[in-house]
């Protein structure tokens, strides 16, 4: 995306996932009077007249410093130690006067605005300023959204390498646990995967047990290769539900991905429409009427393996997606698949909406989301056409490696895998082109 586009994104806007979609402006508190002064901020609602529910997460006086790397002292370039990576990580100071010490949730906002402006930074080293601090400290170690600085090293005396030194009030900010729903100020369920309706629960389904372990057989033949062991699968969304929402800041869009209604002709006529445009047949080649598909749509419904998804930007809905559990797929017989693995299709039936800038959204959403569904869930699997040398580029770029080429009936395929680690390691939301300072 170039930079006329970026200029017209506001990026001291934050903004929250479906349902809340509150809006948070990055405000300067103070200017620089100092050459070494830090510039500070605060966040403050957009709507100052919106009815917030609880947990409030704006905090009247709390305020963060613009994160910044020491240059005098740091480790040298060689020490990869994790003391010495931490030690490299831009120090900011979240402060405050009144208002009570900050809750988690609130901690958490500010963390969000941080790693939204720089979504390239691995981690912050943090320092907390005010009263009570030591509780929010606590607080944040107990619910995972900070760590301890990691231990000094005890130095090299064959190498040019100092030994370390301890840094007792600093803590170490994260991306990795951030985006794997750290310190969710709503419940036990990342920000942007939304509890289910609970289907007529009495509270949110989240709040009961992750589904106990227990096994079942699939049987598929002789229709396709599957014959499986695995868990029995949790229920599926309802359709028409919001499963995966974020806020993209390069685009200035939310994405959400909505579980397809087979009954809900808008859905089904956007199926038929994109099935039958060359572009996308020639890849899947599911042209047909539009009840033939309503027909693949509801098989595919009552297939407990999987879940059919519409891509939507804002108000756009412009691609589908089939996310399903790898062990009891056609896939499965290919690898050993791991009882909690899951793999995705994907087609963009909108031309508007193709192009880096945009896959660079939706891909790494849906690979979030199908992290996000099942914290079991710690491997994801492609099979793209070994000759879809676009596609492929795109999932390594995401996270993906090439395991090997498999041979389904219809065509030859890239098995491409990618670990729970290494996509937290990337986490691949931004486009790049964000601003370096706030």
């Amino acid at each position: 995306m170039g930079s006329t586009t970026q200029n017209k994104i506001d990026y001291s806007i934050l903004r929250l996932p479906h349902p809340w979609l509150s809006a948070y402006r990055i405000n300067k508190l103070l200017l620089q009077a100092k050459q070494d002064e830090q510039q500070t901020f605060r966040l403050e609602p957009v709507d100052k007249e919106q009815t917030f529910s609880t947990p409030v997460l704006h905090h009247q006086s709390l305020a963060f410093s613009e994160p910044v790397s020491i240059e005098d002292g740091a480790p040298p370039a060689d020490d990869n130690t994790p003391w010495a990576r931490a030690r490299r990580s831009p120090l900011t100071k979240f402060s405050w006067s009144e208002g009570g010490v900050p809750s988690v949730e609130q901690a958490w906002l500010t963390i969000y605005a941080l790693f939204t402006i720089r979504p390239g930074q691995e981690s912050f080293r943090l320092i907390l300023d005010g009263p009570e601090s030591a509780q929010i400290r606590t607080q944040l170690l107990l619910v995972g959204l900070a760590i301890e600085t990691p231990l000094p090293s005890l130095g090299d005396g064959n190498k040019n390498i100092p030994a370390s030194i301890a840094v007792d009030d600093e803590l170490l900010v994260t991306r990795c646990s951030f985006w794997q729903g750290a310190g969710s100020p709503f419940g036990t369920r990342a920000p942007w995967a939304p509890d289910a309706s609970g289907q007529g629960l009495q509270r949110s389904a989240s709040s009961y047990p992750v589904r106990p372990l227990d096994y079942i057989f699939t049987s598929r033949f002789p229709e396709a290769r599957v014959f499986a062991r695995h868990p029995i699968r949790p229920s599926k969304p309802t359709p028409g539900e919001v499963v995966y929402t974020r806020y993209i800041p390069h685009l200035g869009e939310h994405l959400s991905l909505v579980a397809l209604d087979w009954k809900n002709d808008e859905h089904v006529k956007l199926f038929n429409k994109w099935q039958n445009d060359p572009r996308v047949a020639a890849a899947w080649n599911e042209t047909g009427t539009l009840e033939e598909h309503r027909e693949y749509l509801r098989k595919s419904h009552e297939d407990r393996h999987l879940i059919s998804l519409l891509g939507r930007f804002d108000d756009n809905f412009f691609a589908y997606f089939e996310v399903y559990w790898a062990m009891e797929d056609t896939v499965g017989a290919y690898f050993d698949a791991g009882e909690y693995d899951r793999g995705w299709h994907a087609l963009v039936g909108e031309d508007r909406f193709r192009g880096p800038h945009r896959v660079r959204a939706w891909m790494s959403a849906v690979m979030h989301y199908m992290l996000l569904d099942d914290p079991r869930t710690d491997r994801l699997v492609g099979e793209p056409r070994a000759s879809g040398k676009k596609i492929i580029a795109y999932e390594v770029d995401h996270g993906f490696h090439i395991d090997k080429t498999i041979d389904f009936p219809h065509k030859r395929a890239a098995l491409v895998l990618c670990s729970r680690e290494n996509f937290f390691r990337l986490c691949p939301f931004h486009w790049g082109d964000e601003p370096t300072t706030i």
